[in-house]
């Protein structure tokens, strides 16, 4: 039986997991048992709906532009371009590359029509006058999101307040060192937003993504609003830094006089990683996300020791656990284009995982009993390290949608792999 034959076997069981037992998701924060109403309708906030705003139009949208592509419409109201001119159907299709407010998406704005005419809102300011006396609950929801804030529709999410409008919004993304805040905010007539209590609510998980890494990675993901897009935007970038690791691995073992049919595989991974950046790229500018290149420094060749403990770290380890995870999301994703993205990418990173193991096989009798033991004991210290980074909450929607495990998942198929491959 071949390495992947084994692992595709060890998977199976498990692909189908569900939150059974270990460490269970994060509670609801304190700060939301003061809430009781929700601005969201169908799992999501209707952002353009339930305005009163200061001046009458014929439609009104919440739309995103990439600086490049006609405007995508995330909420509307009204009939748009109500005389039917082409004129102001052209215009109101026209690319949006002006500075835009930052929100989930590259850029966000507010699209009116009155008539023919057609008024692009791309500045707090032009929306605040647009909406004039903060009156509603959705405008105050408005405001706050395009000033950098999240809302989800897990749990009650406003209050009415005798200073305004009482709102329980998030920032952070989860990764790196981008530490999780829920916030209590009152967002008062005038449109002023004012923090009234925060609370962490989790630590930035460097472990976030499951692949191999390569050495001396200085870049991270663009933080990003909507939970999908924050998810494949951190897997772009880390997909594409794999390429630099591949193409460091393969260098360093024809280095070291390993066999051609590994340094082919490395080879193999390397163009297999060129192509998942591509399609999770893909995927996060389709939920808005800002993309970025990673930067890796110059790094020097390592020896086999080194090279030994970051193959046991970054690929018995991290991409074993990927590849597992790719096969579960390919089976339980809610959303199909991401489900066909994580079929393509588990065969490849099931391949790239074999290797990790099988290069294992080759470096163990090359080296010494004293580096053996320190290899095994960078082994069980990864795995107690990766252990103790499970216990983060995954977002709702990325669970639901792109069907990445939640923190009790992800501590299912930890035990099982550590039983099964890691003891």
């Amino acid at each position: 039986m071949t390495t992947r034959d084994f692992l595709l076997r060890t998977f199976a069981p498990l692909v189908g997991a569900t939150s059974l037992v270990g460490c269970s998701d994060a509670p609801e924060p304190p700060l939301r048992d003061s809430f009781s109403q929700t601005l969201c309708e169908s799992g999501t906030v209707p952002w353009v709906h339930d305005l009163n705003p200061s001046q009458t139009v014929d439609y009104r949208a919440l739309r995103y532009s990439d600086h490049v592509s006609p405007p995508q419409v995330v909420d509307e109201v009204g009939q748009p371009c109500r005389t039917g001119s082409s004129a102001c159907l052209t215009a109101l299709a026209q690319v949006v590359d002006h500075s835009l407010i930052y929100w989930q998406f590259t850029g966000a704005h507010l699209a009116l029509t009155h008539g023919d005419q057609v008024e692009v809102l791309d500045t707090h300011d032009k929306v605040l006058e647009f909406l004039g006396s903060i009156d509603t609950p959705r405008e105050a929801a408005l405001l706050t999101m395009l000033d950098g804030y999240n809302f989800d529709c897990d749990g009650p999410n406003w209050e009415p307040d005798a200073r305004g409008v009482l709102l329980y919004a998030t920032t952070g993304t989860g990764c790196y060192k981008s530490d999780v805040y829920g916030h209590r905010l009152i967002v008062d007539s005038s449109g002023n937003i004012t923090k009234d209590a925060s609370q962490l609510l989790e630590k930035a998980n460097p472990n976030c993504i499951a692949g191999r890494l390569p050495q001396r990675l200085v870049s991270r993901a663009l933080p990003q609003r909507h939970p999908v897009g924050r998810l494949y935007a951190d897997i772009a970038h880390l997909e594409a830094a794999s390429v630099f690791a591949f193409a460091q691995l393969e260098a360093e073992l024809s280095l070291h006089r390993a066999p051609d049919a590994l340094r082919a595989r490395a080879r193999s991974a390397r163009r297999d990683e060129v192509r998942h950046a591509r399609l999770t790229a893909a995927l996060a500018r389709r939920y808005g996300a800002r993309l970025t290149a990673p930067r890796v420094e110059a790094s020097t060749p390592r020896s086999l020791e080194a090279l030994a403990i970051d193959n046991v770290r970054e690929g018995v380890i991290r991409e074993t656990f990927g590849a597992l995870v790719a096969h579960r999301q390919a089976r339980v994703a809610k959303d199909p284009a991401i489900a066909a993205v994580a079929h393509a990418i588990a065969s490849d990173e099931t391949d790239h995982a074999a290797l990790s193991w099988d290069l294992m096989r080759w470096l163990t009798p090359r080296l010494s009993p004293a580096q053996r033991r320190r290899v095994r004991a960078a082994l069980e210290s990864a795995v107690r390290e990766f252990e103790g980074e499970l216990c983060q909450a995954a977002d709702p929607l990325a669970v639901r949608l792109a069907g990445w495990p939640s923190a009790a998942t992800s501590r299912r198929l930890f035990d099982a792999l550590e039983a099964r491959l890691w003891s």
